[in-house]
Order: C-alpha cells, then sequence, then structure tokens
C-alpha cells in the first residue's frame, strides 16, 4: 500500500527517457525492472503534478519567511508546549458520535479539538476511556474493540474538555447487511445514548424489514438527509413505514461539519440507486474485476503496463492512472500523507455484461482518495476477498468460508500482503515491510481506518457516518447519514489534524493542513486543494449488452482541482460515459465563490475514447496525444501458435531522416496452463525491422507458491543477450541475484 506518494528511481528514469529521448536500450530495460518494483512504487506520478506540489512547498516556506514568524522571530518567541495546547481546547468533536456494533467488532475513534472560535488546535494528545471496559476496550490510539453486549460510553478527555458517544453492542457476531438494514441498525441508539423502541439488543429493526414495501425500502434509501423521529416510537411495520414515509426535509449545509444555515432537500423515490457521491453508489464485484486484463486498473504486478509522463497505462483495458499528490505531513516512523487517484476504465465486463463502477468511487467517478479498502463476495460459505489499493489497484486476496469467520489469505500476485479478518467487520492487513493496516466497518464498507509501523507510529482515517443537524446533537432526532468513504479527517501519533471539508450535497470541495509558524493563540491552517464539479448523466447506449449499476440519476463529476499556494490545478473533460478524455494541466486559476477558472493550459494528455453514441463493449481508446509530444497510436495482435498477445505502441518520432516510427512492442502469455498466463513476458523497441532492444520474462512460484520473475533476458542491438537470476524466500523477498555475461 502506498501511504505517500514520491517520485521512485525507475519512475524518474521513464519520464527521463521520454522526455529526454535517451536510448532506448535503457527504456526497455527500465520496462523489465518496473516489473520487479513493488506496488507501493509501481505507480508513477504525474511529474507536473510533482512540480506543482514542490512549488507549493517552495511557496509556504517562501511565505513563512516574510511573515511576521520569520525564523528569527520564531527562534525567539518560546514554542509551545503540549500543556498550552491542551489549556486552548474549548471542544472536543468526537467520531463517530455513536455507534451501534457487534461482538468482536473492531472501531476505530478519532477526534478533533477546537478553541472558542472553532479553530483547530494541531498537536494535542487525547486520553481514551470505556466506561464499561467489560463490554468495550479502548487504547491510547482510540482502537476501540467490543467485547459483551450492552452499553458502554466512550470518552475523550483533553485536560478539563472530554467528549462522549455511545456505544451499544448487540449479540453475536455482525450480520451481512445491505445499506438499508445497517441505518436502520444504527438508528436504534441516540447520541445522548438512550436505545430508542423494541430495537435495542435483538436487531428488531433488521428483522421488520421484510414487512416494508419496495417503495418504502427505495424511499428509505433516498432519504439520506434524516428520518422523522416520530416514527421510532412504533416499530411496528406501519411505524418504519412512517420513518420511510416523508420525502422532504430541511437540512442544514454541513461545511466542515454542521452549520446553521439550511436548504430544502426533496427526494424521490425513484432517486435509488444513489450515487453516494462517486459513481454507482454500491459495490458490484466479480472475478472478471482482478483476472481479466481488460478489466484492469491501477499498477497490477507484472502486466502490461506503459510508463508515460501522465502515469500507468494499461493499453489492454484501455485505462489512465494518475495520482495527484495533494499534501504529505512528516512525521516519526510514518507520515500522514493524501493522494488522489484516478482510473479510467469506469466501465468493465463480465460474460454479456457491461458494469458501471463496479468497485464504488470518491468523490466522483473514477477517483480514489482514502487509503484502501476490503471488498468481499461471492456464496454464503464461500466467500471471496479483494483488496482495492489506494491506486485502486485491485488484488485478489482468495476465498475463505461464510462473511463472519475469521480467515487468513495472502493476495495471489506475489506481493504477499497477508488479511486477517473477516467480511463482516473487519480485521488486520500485514505488509512485507512490517507495517499494518486496521481494516474497520464504516457506512457499511470495510475500510482502512489506522495504519501503524513496526514502531507503533500510526495514522488514523476518520470517515464520515452519521452526524446531527445543528439544534439537535443531544438525541440527533435529524440525522445526516453520509455517503459511503467520505473521510472526516486524518490525524497522526503527534495529533496533526488534515481536514476534509464539504458543500451542503455532501461534496468535497476542499482540503485543510497544519499550516506553518501558527501559534495556539493563533492557530494557521492553509488549504492545500479544492475542488468544484460538473453535474452529467451517464450515458447508457450499449447494443447488445447488459447495462449493471448505471445511476439513473446526473452524478457529480471533478471539474477543477486547484492548488492556491501556486495557483495551479488540473481541468478534466468527460465523455456522455463517464471516463476523463482529457486531462489539462492549468496556471493562473482562480476561485470566485465555489467555482474554478480554467486558467491557462501548461500541458494536457487526451484519449480518444468515443464522446457518445451507441457501443458494442466498454468504450476503449486507440490513440494517446500528449500536448507537447504528440500521438501515440495503439493496436492489438495474438498469435494463435506461441499463445501470446502484442500490444504495440508506436511512437510520435518520425522526422525526414527516420520517416518510420519507433515501435514499443508489449507482449503477454495467453496459454491458460503456462504459470505466466496473463504476465508481460517479452519487450521489444523496434523501428521497422530493427530490434534495438528486447528483453525476455521467465516465472517461477516462490517458495510461498506465489509466482515471481525468475529470469530476465536483455538483449541489445547486436543481438547478444546478458541474463539475470532471482531467488526469493517464502515472503517473496530476493535472497539471490546472479548476472550472467554474454
Amino acid at each position: 500500500m502506498r501511504f505517500s506518494c514520491s517520485l521512485n528511481r525507475a519512475s524518474r528514469l521513464v519520464i527521463t527517457i521520454f522526455h529526454r529521448g535517451i536510448r532506448r536500450k535503457l527504456l526497455c530495460f527500465t520496462l523489465i525492472m518496473s516489473l520487479l518494483i513493488s506496488s507501493c512504487s509501481a505507480l508513477f506520478l504525474w511529474q507536473m503534478s510533482a512540480l506543482a506540489m514542490a512549488a507549493f512547498n517552495k511557496a509556504s516556506d517562501s511565505a513563512d519567511r516574510s511573515s511576521p514568524l520569520s525564523k528569527s522571530s520564531l527562534a525567539a518567541r518560546q514554542e509551545d508546549t503540549l500543556a498550552d495546547r491542551i489549556a486552548r481546547v474549548t471542544r472536543i468533536r468526537i467520531s463517530p458520535i455513536k455507534i451501534v456494533g457487534y461482538q468482536d467488532q473492531v472501531i476505530i475513534f478519532s477526534a478533533v479539538p477546537t478553541d472558542a472560535l472553532d479553530n483547530v488546535i494541531q498537536g494535542v494528545k487525547f486520553t481514551w476511556e470505556s466506561s464499561n471496559p467489560d463490554k468495550v476496550q479502548i487504547d491510547d490510539a482510540g482502537r476501540a474493540t467490543f467485547l459483551q453486549p450492552g452499553l458502554a460510553r466512550i470518552t475523550c478527555r483533553a485536560g478539563l474538555i472530554e467528549a462522549t458517544a455511545p456505544v451499544l453492542v448487540r449479540p453475536g457476531h455482525r450480520p451481512v447487511q445491505t445499506d438499508i438494514e445497517w441505518r436502520l441498525d444504527q438508528a436504534a441508539l441516540n447520541a445522548n445514548g438512550t436505545v430508542i423502541g423494541k430495537a435495542n439488543n435483538s436487531g428488531a429493526s433488521t428483522r421488520l424489514l421484510a414487512s416494508l414495501t419496495d417503495n418504502a425500502l427505495i424511499a428509505l434509501s433516498a432519504r439520506s438527509n434524516g428520518y422523522n423521529a416520530a416514527a421510532y416510537s412504533d416499530t411496528t411495520g406501519s411505524g418504519l413505514r412512517n420513518l420511510a414515509g416523508s420525502s422532504s426535509k430541511t437540512r442544514p449545509a454541513p461545511g466542515r461539519r454542521n452549520s446553521s444555515s439550511a436548504k430544502a432537500t426533496s427526494i424521490s423515490a425513484t432517486a435509488y440507486p444513489q450515487n453516494g457521491g462517486g459513481g454507482g453508489g454500491n459495490d458490484f464485484p466479480y472475478d472478471e474485476l482482478w483476472s481479466e486484463p481488460r478489466n484492469l486498473t491501477g499498477s497490477p504486478r507484472n502486466r502490461i503496463i506503459e510508463p508515460t509522463r501522465i502515469g500507468p497505462v494499461l493499453p489492454e483495458s484501455s485505462n489512465f492512472e494518475m495520482a495527484i499528490p495533494i499534501v504529505s505531513v512528516g512525521g516519526r516512523g510514518i507520515g500522514a500523507s493524501v493522494a488522489l487517484s484516478y482510473n479510467s476504465r469506469v466501465w468493465s465486463r463480465h460474460g454479456n455484461a457491461v458494469t458501471f463502477d463496479a468497485i464504488q468511487s470518491w468523490p466522483s467517478p473514477g477517483f480514489t482518495l482514502g487509503f484502501g479498502r476490503i471488498v468481499a463476495y461471492g456464496p454464503a460459505n464461500a466467500t471471496k476477498y479483494i483488496l482495492i489499493d489506494p491506486d485502486g489497484t485491485r488484488r485478489y486476496l482468495g476465498v475463505g468460508g461464510t462473511r463472519d469467520q475469521n480467515v487468513t489469505l495472502q493476495t495471489q500476485d506475489g506481493t504477499h500482503i497477508t488479511y486477517v479478518g473477516n467480511g463482516s467487520w473487519g480485521g488486520t492487513l500485514y505488509y512485507p515491510n512490517g507495517t499494518r493496516a486496521t481494516i474497520s466497518l464504516d457506512n457499511n464498507r470495510l475500510v482502512t481506518t489506522q495504519i501503524t509501523d513496526t514502531n507503533g507510529n500510526y495514522f488514523t482515517i476518520i470517515y464520515n457516518s452519521v452526524t446531527c443537524e445543528a439544534g439537535c446533537f443531544e438525541y440527533c432526532y435529524c440525522p445526516i447519514y453520509w455517503p459511503p468513504l467520505t473521510i472526516d479527517h486524518i490525524t497522526d501519533s503527534l495529533g496533526r489534524i488534515i481536514q476534509f471539508n464539504y458543500d451542503a450535497d455532501l461534496k468535497l470541495i476542499s482540503i485543510t493542513a497544519p499550516g506553518f509558524g501558527g501559534t495556539v493563540q493563533n492557530p494557521v491552517t492553509r488549504t492545500v486543494a479544492q475542488f468544484d464539479y460538473e453535474s452529467r448523466t451517464v450515458s447508457g447506449n450499449f447494443s447488445g449488452l447488459t447495462v449493471e449499476n448505471r445511476p439513473i440519476t446526473s452524478v457529480s463529476f471533478i471539474k477543477h482541482i486547484y492548488f492556491p499556494a501556486t495557483q495551479t490545478g488540473l481541468l478534466f473533460s468527460y465523455s456522455d460515459f463517464g471516463m476523463a478524455t482529457s486531462v489539462s494541466l492549468r496556471r493562473q486559476m482562480t476561485v470566485s465563490g465555489s467555482v474554478i477558472s480554467d486558467g491557462v493550459e501548461s500541458a494536457s494528455v487526451s484519449f480518444n475514447y468515443p464522446q457518445s453514441g451507441t457501443l458494442t463493449d466498454a468504450p476503449a481508446f486507440t490513440q494517446r496525444t500528449e500536448n507537447p509530444g504528440g500521438t501515440f497510436s495503439y493496436s492489438t495482435s495474438d498469435d494463435t501458435v506461441a499463445q501470446t498477445r502484442t500490444i504495440t505502441i508506436t511512437l510520435p518520432d518520425t522526422t525526414q531522416q527516420q520517416p518510420t516510427a519507433s515501435q514499443v512492442l508489449l507482449t503477454r502469455s495467453t496459454n491458460a496452463s503456462s504459470i505466466a498466463n496473463g504476465l508481460m513476458v517479452q519487450s521489444e523497441i523496434k523501428r521497422g525491422s530493427t530490434s534495438y532492444a528486447k528483453s525476455v520474462v521467465n516465472y517461477a512460484n516462490d517458495p510461498g507458491g506465489y509466482k515471481q520473475v525468475q529470469s530476465v533476458i536483455a538483449y541489445d542491438d547486436a543481438g547478444a543477450g546478458v541474463k539475470t537470476d532471482f531467488d526469493y524466500d517464502q515472503y517473496g523477498n530476493v535472497l539471490n541475484k546472479r548476472e550472467y555475461g554474454y
């Protein structure tokens, strides 16, 4: 898993090669070496985005030096102590504000401290306490374990200021729940700790769903802005129908959390399925998402990947992936970093069906802003598990027992990432470098909520779940149910907070981070990124295919990403089918209210996806155009004898002296009986019939039973080869590397 974004040596080399035209031999070697890079390094950042981030840091440093809090004044004043910071705290906002869980479930609690003016106080350390440790235990990092049925109250303290959150633990293991059932379950507990109606420890709210009509269920699901509290007094079918029935309500604009302003929202029953602030609104998993090359996203290991200046391109799945660094807060051991990733493969194929946003996106279709999650699916007695990386890469973990049965599984691609847990309430991911990630249930999704290094340093990711409207916090009779995957804030072991801010429609509009030179008397935060959106209806015009998971209402797509410190950013353009057809790097951007201007283009990349019309397959491209740079063309050929498929990429490098363009040929195995099936086995650079460099890759299982690169043979323009062999331990680590001459 990638917890911070930086250009690794291989990605820098690739960028240099494409940008300056260094010898083709080095390019071929780099393509092969990229196969050996772990998933953490395989994501190639867009060079210009990285430069923008560097410029932002430089601008921030310059602003610090020119401000009254310059280095000399900083040296003169006394540094804030922990006691100073705690003394300024006047309110603690705890998350989640309440939770209904089940035995053995693990939930991460966090808190945001503010002063009298509602400014966030950075660097505050909290103490955590459970009112009933026999039922709920909580550690210093806010990690709570539910042990026995009953009520408990979690208390968070900073000095004399405290905040509490009630916990209701139900008996037994958490059942598999729909989003409607999960919301009804959470509705059984008030923010003041009272249990509502008969739905206390019996799970009655879940069982009563059988008495609801389909229309009532649809209305209930659509009403994410809150329910009528009077209906809770009647836990009969009639009462729950009342709970689902009202179609209009007044809700305040949340802003960072909640505010006093309000807007009227009317949601009809036809709004289902909701888009959830991202794509189709629900996960729609199946095996082909990780096994079929035409559906791959992110940076899958040892597959056909073309390194480009924008990021990895997967020609076979017509997917381009780019990482946009947002902010990095360095810390002890492990620092909290935020990066936004985009994958253009928003339509997937299986059988005779095409699925939109099969693994739910956020904050808009194709985008991933998070730290990975687990998706469980399949038969009731044979649950399958997929690990979703922060960059959108899907890694199959394997198959276990029932959804609530604890299993130990490893990724099948040789990365040796181990998951110990279940598909109902989560578990722990263990990485070969010793890092571990806590997987918890949030908004009925299994998401990463805490990442810890080998020395115990950690950072915590808190998601928006159930919040309360202004004026009704104590009882929370009018809850706001947030779309899944929306992050509230990230905090590290030093108490620093990265805050995510939202508009009245619960769309992410900005991210703020600790500023430079602030004090507890004058807290400073900086806005590191802003977002705006355009509303689009996703076309479902496919011929001969069953269309799945397409949102029937309009969806908000990210239009601009803006970095205020440098007035630079990105502009996205989309086709009717919902994928980005072009990405433009901009400068001289401005903001007016919530609208971000286009600014002036510095560079762009576009793909010739179909803009509209009727399609017979998932949308695909055959050309990539870089400005500056030229047009790259893609073609595919199959060798039925050798059982291989070759992707040919034609480069825009013709001249009067060289009228024949160079080509990069990337070949994978299609032999189902071969260990290399689906994996890249050869790369070659040619101009006409002349081969300038070629590399051949062979695979074997490591002692742990997973595929690894066994050897690489690199040929120069004279046909002379150099071979490199690798030996591995049972965890996929390279033990020996042997090199052979010509």
